[in-house]
């Protein structure tokens, strides 16, 4: 029976299946169906015998959902996940099947999640560092598979975050698994950072949110890869912006003296400081509903910056830590905070997961 290393110790794969053939000749014949399953799992065990496998989940928000979807293809293929690296959404999902969550457990959790409840946690509490405390978001983690430590979990796992202060990419191996996560789906200027070991830590995508290279250095030698890309129009499109109200030269203001009473009357204007939160509640619960009748407001804003410029890291990140497996399952119709559409999402990711397995193992 073919051995997989696992860390010092043997994960066994299951023997092999006993072909059961239909003489009827009937491709759709239960028998036959069964037979090509089997016929399929062989081929997948033989490819990968003998090489530790890691598994790199991208970003993603909502649509990263359907990393759920590639685990339960994993499982259905039998192949044994030797190491997890995540980043963001990734992370988390990551981290649920790291500590020991089947892939149907962790769906059935995404799809049937109280949106309303959830949103609570999101009440915008305003400081330097961030609109929204992540602190509830941690003690969730916590109530799904306990305040663990990271060198605990049943697989070997990492998340990854970035130091936002000095610009460098810091991958969590140790530690709190819900405070390891926490800091991976730190989106600047949504969520407040993390303080780790005296590193102000935010989102991971913002340096590596594919992480192949940091699944390979913790020893993998054959990484399956998953990167949901944000849509992203090529073709650029030529507008024209409205016309100008004033026909006539506008009189400069030179002297600023005169400025500065303008500037003063300006900022008068402006809501007062009480007036902001209630905004600020207001915008939080459209986003995470995710209305139509809510227009484009600073968190979509912020969060559809920071996909745009990870998607092109993504490519270059790709390019030079190719994985040996790469999904990338096509989420065009949910937003980043789309989490109702959990059900529609894991489907695509399995679907498009056992699509690779199937042309490449």
């Amino acid at each position: 029976m073919p051995v997989f290393k696992h860390h010092g110790t043997g994960v066994r794969l299951p023997p092999p299946p006993v072909f059961v053939h239909c003489l009827s000749g009937n491709e759709s014949c239960p028998a036959n169906l069964q037979r090509r399953s089997e016929e399929r799992n062989l081929s997948v065990c033989m490819d990968i015998e003998g090489k530790k496998i890691g598994l790199a989940l991208g970003s993603g928000a909502a649509r990263g959902l359907a990393h759920i979807g590639v685990i339960k293809a994993v499982e259905e293929y039998q192949i044994p996940i030797n190491m997890i690296a995540g980043t963001s959404m990734g992370a988390v999902v990551g981290a649920l099947y790291a500590a020991g969550l089947s892939g149907g457990d962790i769906e059935e959790i995404a799809c049937n999640v109280d949106l309303k409840t959830i949103a609570k946690l999101f009440v915008p509490t305003p400081s330097l560092t961030g609109l929204i405390d992540g602190s509830k978001i941690k003690q969730l983690l916590i109530s799904l598979v306990g305040d663990v430590d990271i060198k605990n979990l049943k697989i070997p796992f990492a998340a990854v975050a970035v130091d936002i202060e000095n610009a460098e990419e810091v991958v969590i191996m140790d530690g709190s698994l819900a405070g390891a996560v926490r800091a991976s789906i730190s989106i600047p200027g949504i969520f407040t950072a993390v303080n780790h070991k005296n590193r102000l830590l935010v989102d991971g995508g913002l340096l590596n949110p594919v992480p192949v290279d940091v699944v390979r250095d913790m020893g993998a030698d054959f990484v399956i890869a998953v990167n949901v890309p944000y849509p992203i129009k090529q073709k650029p499109v030529n507008v024209a912006i409205e016309s100008a109200k004033q026909k006539s030269k506008a009189i400069q203001i030179t002297d600023s003296k005169k400025f500065n009473i303008k500037l003063a009357a300006l900022a008068d204007e402006k809501d007062k400081l009480y007036q902001i939160k209630a905004k600020l509640n207001g915008l939080v619960k459209g986003f995470l509903e995710n209305k139509n009748t809510v227009r484009v407001n600073v968190f979509k804003i912020m969060a559809a910056t920071i996909n745009i410029m990870e998607n092109q890291i993504k490519d270059l990140q790709l390019e030079h830590h190719k994985p040996d497996i790469l999904i990338e399952p096509k989420i065009n119709s949910a937003s980043k905070f789309d989490f109702r559409k959990a059900k529609q999402i894991i489907k695509i990711g399995e679907r498009e997961a056992k699509k690779a397995f199937a042309e490449i193992l």
